[in-house]
Protein backbone atom coordinates (compact mmCIF):
# COMPACT_ATOMS: atom_id res chain seq x y z
CA UNK A 1 0.00 0.00 0.00
CA UNK A 2 1.33 3.20 -1.02
CA UNK A 3 -0.57 6.71 0.44
CA UNK A 4 -3.02 4.83 1.60
CA UNK A 5 -3.76 2.98 -1.99
CA UNK A 6 -3.78 -0.66 -2.80
CA UNK A 7 -2.03 -1.44 -5.44
CA UNK A 8 -3.66 -3.19 -8.42
CA UNK A 9 -3.23 -7.02 -8.89
CA UNK A 10 -0.82 -7.32 -11.84
CA UNK A 11 -3.46 -9.24 -14.09
CA UNK A 12 -5.84 -6.32 -13.37
CA UNK A 13 -2.77 -3.80 -13.86
CA UNK A 14 -1.59 -5.02 -17.29
CA UNK A 15 -5.18 -4.80 -19.05
CA UNK A 16 -5.55 -0.77 -17.31
CA UNK A 17 -1.76 -0.40 -19.47
CA UNK A 18 -3.31 -1.88 -22.56
CA UNK A 19 -6.81 -0.20 -22.31
CA UNK A 20 -4.35 3.34 -21.99
CA UNK A 21 -2.61 2.68 -25.17
CA UNK A 22 -5.16 1.58 -27.21
CA UNK A 23 -6.94 4.85 -26.08
CA UNK A 24 -3.79 6.69 -26.76
CA UNK A 25 -3.93 5.43 -30.10
CA UNK A 26 -7.15 6.51 -30.40
CA UNK A 27 -9.53 3.82 -30.62
CA UNK A 28 -13.09 5.17 -29.07
CA UNK A 29 -13.56 4.91 -25.58
CA UNK A 30 -16.88 3.37 -26.42
CA UNK A 31 -14.82 0.59 -27.86
CA UNK A 32 -13.05 -0.05 -24.44
CA UNK A 33 -15.63 0.16 -22.26
CA UNK A 34 -18.24 -2.03 -25.01
CA UNK A 35 -20.89 0.34 -24.06
CA UNK A 36 -22.51 3.86 -25.98
CA UNK A 37 -25.33 5.48 -24.18
CA UNK A 38 -28.40 5.95 -26.32
CA UNK A 39 -31.82 7.56 -25.58
CA UNK A 40 -31.16 6.58 -21.89
CA UNK A 41 -30.27 2.97 -22.52
CA UNK A 42 -26.75 1.16 -22.87
CA UNK A 43 -26.17 0.05 -26.19
CA UNK A 44 -23.46 -2.61 -27.25
CA UNK A 45 -20.58 -2.00 -29.55
CA UNK A 46 -17.08 -2.67 -29.99
CA UNK A 47 -14.89 -2.60 -33.32
CA UNK A 48 -16.57 -3.42 -36.61
CA UNK A 49 -19.77 -1.20 -35.94
CA UNK A 50 -20.60 2.64 -35.86
CA UNK A 51 -20.45 4.15 -32.04
CA UNK A 52 -23.81 5.69 -31.74
CA UNK A 53 -24.43 9.40 -31.29
CA UNK A 54 -26.52 11.88 -29.94
CA UNK A 55 -27.11 13.71 -32.88
CA UNK A 56 -29.13 10.25 -34.16
CA UNK A 57 -31.72 10.38 -31.17
CA UNK A 58 -33.62 12.97 -32.93
CA UNK A 59 -34.35 10.88 -35.46
CA UNK A 60 -35.93 8.56 -33.24
CA UNK A 61 -37.61 11.81 -32.01
CA UNK A 62 -38.68 13.23 -35.39
CA UNK A 63 -39.82 9.69 -35.99
CA UNK A 64 -42.08 9.72 -32.99
CA UNK A 65 -43.69 13.21 -34.23
CA UNK A 66 -44.50 11.49 -37.29
CA UNK A 67 -46.61 8.26 -35.43
CA UNK A 68 -48.75 11.08 -33.28
CA UNK A 69 -49.96 13.32 -36.05
CA UNK A 70 -50.60 10.58 -38.40
CA UNK A 71 -53.89 9.04 -37.92
CA UNK A 72 -53.92 6.10 -40.14
CA UNK A 73 -50.65 4.63 -38.27
CA UNK A 74 -53.30 3.82 -35.18
CA UNK A 75 -55.29 1.76 -37.30
CA UNK A 76 -53.12 -1.49 -37.55
CA UNK A 77 -49.93 -2.49 -36.35
CA UNK A 78 -47.07 0.11 -36.84
CA UNK A 79 -44.40 -1.02 -39.30
CA UNK A 80 -41.54 0.56 -39.39
CA UNK A 81 -38.11 -0.60 -40.69
CA UNK A 82 -34.40 0.80 -39.56
CA UNK A 83 -31.80 0.66 -42.82
CA UNK A 84 -28.00 0.79 -42.03
CA UNK A 85 -28.69 -0.32 -38.40
CA UNK A 86 -25.40 -0.78 -37.14
CA UNK A 87 -25.87 -1.19 -33.10
CA UNK A 88 -29.53 -1.15 -33.89
CA UNK A 89 -29.75 2.06 -31.32
CA UNK A 90 -32.46 3.86 -34.00
CA UNK A 91 -35.08 1.24 -34.48
CA UNK A 92 -34.39 -0.06 -30.68
CA UNK A 93 -34.94 3.17 -29.33
CA UNK A 94 -38.01 4.17 -31.46
CA UNK A 95 -39.54 0.41 -30.82
CA UNK A 96 -38.99 1.05 -26.87
CA UNK A 97 -40.58 4.75 -27.20
CA UNK A 98 -43.64 2.69 -28.78
CA UNK A 99 -43.66 0.28 -26.13
CA UNK A 100 -43.91 3.44 -23.55
CA UNK A 101 -47.15 5.13 -25.41
CA UNK A 102 -49.07 1.18 -26.17
CA UNK A 103 -48.48 1.65 -29.95
CA UNK A 104 -48.27 -1.65 -31.47
CA UNK A 105 -45.83 -2.46 -34.06
CA UNK A 106 -43.57 -4.51 -36.38
CA UNK A 107 -40.13 -3.41 -36.38
CA UNK A 108 -37.03 -4.82 -39.03
CA UNK A 109 -33.18 -3.59 -38.40
CA UNK A 110 -31.19 -4.24 -41.67
CA UNK A 111 -27.77 -3.97 -42.34
CA UNK A 112 -24.92 -5.03 -44.70
CA UNK A 113 -22.65 -5.56 -42.13
CA UNK A 114 -22.44 -9.07 -40.79
CA UNK A 115 -20.05 -7.75 -38.01
CA UNK A 116 -22.66 -4.68 -37.17
CA UNK A 117 -25.84 -7.11 -37.09
CA UNK A 118 -23.81 -9.15 -33.95
CA UNK A 119 -24.34 -6.13 -31.89
CA UNK A 120 -27.22 -5.36 -33.08
CA UNK A 121 -28.58 -9.03 -32.64
CA UNK A 122 -27.56 -8.37 -28.85
CA UNK A 123 -29.12 -4.92 -28.28
CA UNK A 124 -31.88 -6.93 -29.24
CA UNK A 125 -31.95 -9.44 -27.14
CA UNK A 126 -31.07 -7.41 -23.82
CA UNK A 127 -32.83 -4.60 -24.84
CA UNK A 128 -35.75 -6.80 -25.61
CA UNK A 129 -38.95 -4.79 -27.07
CA UNK A 130 -42.20 -5.87 -26.46
CA UNK A 131 -43.54 -5.92 -30.33
CA UNK A 132 -41.73 -7.84 -32.86
CA UNK A 133 -38.12 -6.89 -34.33
CA UNK A 134 -36.33 -8.97 -36.77
CA UNK A 135 -32.84 -8.65 -37.91
CA UNK A 136 -32.30 -8.90 -41.34
CA UNK A 137 -28.36 -8.53 -43.46
CA UNK A 138 -29.45 -6.86 -46.37
CA UNK A 139 -28.49 -4.37 -48.89
CA UNK A 140 -31.09 -1.53 -47.46
CA UNK A 141 -34.43 -3.59 -47.89
CA UNK A 142 -34.66 -7.57 -48.31
CA UNK A 143 -37.20 -8.42 -50.95
CA UNK A 144 -40.62 -9.71 -50.22
CA UNK A 145 -41.32 -7.28 -46.76
CA UNK A 146 -44.48 -5.66 -46.98
CA UNK A 147 -45.04 -2.14 -47.31
CA UNK A 148 -43.81 0.12 -44.41
CA UNK A 149 -45.42 2.85 -42.53
CA UNK A 150 -41.83 4.17 -41.37
CA UNK A 151 -38.19 4.37 -43.26
CA UNK A 152 -36.11 5.50 -40.64
CA UNK A 153 -31.71 5.58 -41.70
CA UNK A 154 -29.01 7.08 -40.92
CA UNK A 155 -26.94 5.68 -43.73
CA UNK A 156 -23.19 6.64 -44.76
CA UNK A 157 -22.93 10.46 -45.35
CA UNK A 158 -19.43 11.42 -45.38
CA UNK A 159 -17.87 12.26 -49.35
CA UNK A 160 -15.20 9.08 -49.57
CA UNK A 161 -12.43 12.05 -50.22
CA UNK A 162 -13.32 13.44 -46.61
CA UNK A 163 -12.57 10.19 -44.53
CA UNK A 164 -8.97 10.32 -44.37
CA UNK A 165 -9.49 14.11 -42.65
CA UNK A 166 -11.51 12.96 -39.55
CA UNK A 167 -10.46 12.20 -36.46
CA UNK A 168 -8.80 9.52 -35.54
CA UNK A 169 -11.37 8.14 -33.40
CA UNK A 170 -13.68 8.09 -36.52
CA UNK A 171 -11.18 7.37 -39.92
CA UNK A 172 -9.21 4.79 -38.40
CA UNK A 173 -11.28 2.63 -36.28
CA UNK A 174 -14.76 3.35 -37.02
CA UNK A 175 -15.85 0.81 -39.91
CA UNK A 176 -15.87 2.60 -43.37
CA UNK A 177 -18.66 1.10 -44.95
CA UNK A 178 -20.66 2.35 -42.35
CA UNK A 179 -19.22 6.33 -43.30
CA UNK A 180 -18.53 6.34 -46.70
CA UNK A 181 -21.61 8.35 -49.11
CA UNK A 182 -20.19 8.09 -52.46
CA UNK A 183 -18.05 11.03 -53.98
CA UNK A 184 -20.49 13.46 -52.85
CA UNK A 185 -22.01 11.60 -49.96
CA UNK A 186 -25.45 11.52 -51.04
CA UNK A 187 -25.53 7.92 -52.63
CA UNK A 188 -27.53 6.45 -49.82
CA UNK A 189 -30.23 9.13 -50.12
CA UNK A 190 -30.36 8.78 -53.77
CA UNK A 191 -31.11 4.85 -52.82
CA UNK A 192 -33.12 5.74 -50.99
CA UNK A 193 -35.47 7.82 -52.65
CA UNK A 194 -35.44 5.47 -55.18
CA UNK A 195 -36.82 2.42 -53.01
CA UNK A 196 -39.25 4.51 -51.37
CA UNK A 197 -42.60 4.46 -53.75
CA UNK A 198 -42.37 1.10 -54.03
CA UNK A 199 -42.27 0.07 -50.09
CA UNK A 200 -43.56 2.99 -48.11
CA UNK A 201 -47.69 2.99 -47.39
CA UNK A 202 -49.40 5.76 -48.86
CA UNK A 203 -48.80 8.74 -46.52
CA UNK A 204 -46.09 6.74 -45.29
CA UNK A 205 -42.75 8.49 -44.04
CA UNK A 206 -38.92 8.21 -44.87
CA UNK A 207 -36.52 9.96 -42.43
CA UNK A 208 -32.55 10.34 -42.39
CA UNK A 209 -29.99 11.29 -40.65
CA UNK A 210 -27.00 13.78 -42.81
CA UNK A 211 -24.23 15.55 -42.61
CA UNK A 212 -24.77 18.89 -40.66
CA UNK A 213 -24.16 20.98 -44.55
CA UNK A 214 -26.57 18.28 -46.49
CA UNK A 215 -29.64 19.51 -45.66
CA UNK A 216 -30.44 21.46 -48.57
CA UNK A 217 -28.94 18.95 -51.05
CA UNK A 218 -31.01 15.82 -49.20
CA UNK A 219 -34.35 18.17 -49.42
CA UNK A 220 -33.57 18.89 -53.44
CA UNK A 221 -33.30 15.36 -54.03
CA UNK A 222 -36.05 14.53 -52.08
CA UNK A 223 -38.39 17.52 -54.00
CA UNK A 224 -37.13 16.15 -57.26
CA UNK A 225 -39.07 13.00 -56.75
CA UNK A 226 -42.53 13.01 -57.59
CA UNK A 227 -43.23 10.18 -55.09
CA UNK A 228 -43.41 12.92 -51.98
CA UNK A 229 -45.87 15.61 -51.00
CA UNK A 230 -44.15 16.94 -47.93
CA UNK A 231 -40.22 17.37 -47.40
CA UNK A 232 -39.31 18.85 -43.88
CA UNK A 233 -35.70 19.29 -42.48
CA UNK A 234 -35.43 19.64 -38.81
CA UNK A 235 -32.23 21.25 -36.86
CA UNK A 236 -29.91 19.39 -34.15
CA UNK A 237 -29.58 21.53 -30.49
CA UNK A 238 -26.81 22.90 -32.68
CA UNK A 239 -28.61 24.74 -35.25
CA UNK A 240 -27.40 22.69 -37.64
CA UNK A 241 -29.48 20.98 -40.20
CA UNK A 242 -29.82 17.06 -39.42
CA UNK A 243 -33.14 15.35 -40.00
CA UNK A 244 -35.01 15.39 -43.13
CA UNK A 245 -38.34 13.93 -43.48
CA UNK A 246 -40.25 13.13 -46.24
CA UNK A 247 -43.93 11.77 -46.71
CA UNK A 248 -45.25 9.55 -49.73
CA UNK A 249 -48.34 10.24 -51.71
CA UNK A 250 -49.81 8.10 -54.26
CA UNK A 251 -50.86 11.15 -56.01
CA UNK A 252 -48.26 12.80 -58.43
CA UNK A 253 -47.74 15.98 -56.42
CA UNK A 254 -44.73 17.25 -54.55
CA UNK A 255 -45.31 20.67 -52.19
CA UNK A 256 -41.95 22.01 -50.78
CA UNK A 257 -42.19 21.10 -47.05
CA UNK A 258 -40.60 24.53 -44.37
CA UNK A 259 -37.22 23.99 -42.67
CA UNK A 260 -37.90 23.66 -39.16
CA UNK A 261 -36.19 25.30 -36.13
Amino acid sequence: MIGGCTPLPAEQATQLLELCQRRIAGEPLQYLTGIAWFMGDAYRVGPGVLVPRPDSELLVLEALVRVERTSSFASSPLTFADLCTGTGCVGLSFARELDKKGVSYKGLLTDLSEEALSYAAINLRELAPRGPVRIVQADLLPDGVERLDLILSNPPYIPTADIPGLMPEVSVHEPHSALDGGADGLAFYRRLVSIAPHRLTDKGWLLVEHGYDQGAAVRSLFRNAACFDTVETVRDLGGHERITAARISREDASVPGPVRT
